[in-house]
């Protein structure tokens, strides 16, 4: 009966000597008033059902439909089913240090000039799933030139970019974590997260979740380098499991794209496409309830269109409250989106609403007073 291992008691004995009615009821009796009494311990032996475990994540882009350039014959192997994250964590092992939410993550952020051949030639570490920081490989950033060759979005929303150092060189993983689980970083280090995760989209389209998409091209990355897992056959990062883990800027040179095609022939010599030189975010009310729409518009400054901007809005707690999908300014220089203050918002006076735009340098955020 289901898994339970059956038992067959066989009880054997000599010629029973002959016994009374009454005496086989007492005894009958007895054993079954024995069985009621050690009832009580058998089920106190019992262990409780475990308790169900739920996890929210929220996606880090609107509109996850977008499938990149494709995969051709010769793309990166395609990645199978994502393996089950570990029920304590958010990002996958080592999840705290991942995105900077551990309380070691407080070291400068200056970064310094690195490269994949450098970061590959480390010695590993002895590591393990819920290892703390490590000094001094994880205790400071690095910024170094690379070359794009596949990404994939993993269930959880977390991005995995493949890169090296050619277009024919040993394989390195960069991570952008899930925007659900950086919301215990410092609000800087969210900004930036969430800045290298729309602009890597913006230029590169967002990667589907089904297998790894093929992309190419040069590009400029400033991440804090990770131990993460060993890949011996060095086909999906490291052999010695090093990456970055989390990236916090993705720059690509104006007028080049993610196309493998478009290196086909060599590096194109780019086009450069004029940006604003400011950008100015207008929220409309600046204090509002729970539950109430905000009115979020961008304007650029001179007016141009055709440049992807987006936006984030935090709560007075530092939690996200709403992301804006990727649009295109229109002819006027603007772009606008709406969204619904959640009703278990925290309260006060210091909500925050981002903006961003491909290309521009943001320091501002507007103000957003949420009343209960």
């Amino acid at each position: 009966m289901g898994n339970f291992p059956e038992f067959l008691l066989v009880v054997t004995s000599p010629t029973l000597a002959p016994m009374r009615v009454p005496q086989l009821a007492v005894i009958a009796a007895a054993a079954v008033a024995l069985a009621f009494a050690s009832l009580p311990f058998a089920l106190a032996a019992d262990p409780p059902a475990p308790s169900l475990a739920r996890q929210a994540f929220l996606p880090g882009v609107a509109g996850d439909d977008a499938a990149g350039f494709g995969l051709p014959a010769t793309a990166l192997p395609t990645a199978t089913s994502t393996p089950a994250a570990p029920l304590d964590t958010c990002a996958g092992e080592r999840s705290p240090v991942k995105t900077l939410t551990d309380p070691a993550a407080a070291f400068g952020r200056t970064p310094t000039a690195s490269s994949v051949f450098a970061l590959q030639a480390l010695e590993r570490p002895t590591v393990g799933p819920a290892t703390p920081r490590i000094a001094p490989t994880e205790t400071g950033v690095v910024e170094l030139d690379v070359w794009l060759r596949g990404f994939i979005r993993r269930n959880n929303g977390a991005i995995e970019l493949l890169i090296s150092n050619s277009p024919t060189g040993a394989l390195m993983m960069a991570n952008f974590p899930p925007q659900g689980c950086i919301a215990g970083a410092a609000p800087e280090d969210q900004a930036a997260m969430t800045t290298a995760r729309i602009d890597l989209i913006n230029r590169c389209g967002l990667p589907i979740a089904g297998g790894m998409t093929t992309i190419a091209g040069p590009a400029k990355l400033r991440a804090v380098p990770f131990w993460g897992t060993q890949r011996p056959d060095g086909m999906t990062g490291a052999p010695s499991g090093i990456e970055l883990g989390p990236v916090l800027a993705f720059e690509m040179a104006e007028g080049l794209d993610c196309d493998p095609e478009t290196y086909k022939d060599g590096i194109p010599t780019p086009t450069p496409i004029p940006v604003p030189n400011t950008i100015t975010i207008n929220i409309t009310p600046q204090t509002a309830a729970r539950g109430a729409t905000i009115a979020v518009t961008i304007f650029t400054q001179p007016a141009m269109s055709g440049v992807a901007c987006s936006f984030v809005a935090w709560d007075n707690g530092l939690e996200l409250m709403a992301q804006g999908s990727t649009k295109q300014t229109g002819p006027d220089g603007t772009a606008a989106w709406s969204f619904a203050i959640p009703l278990d918002a925290a309260t006060g006076t210091d909500g925050r609403v981002t903006p961003s735009c491909a290309g521009v340098n943001t320091t501002g955020s507007a103000r957003l007073t949420i009343t209960p």
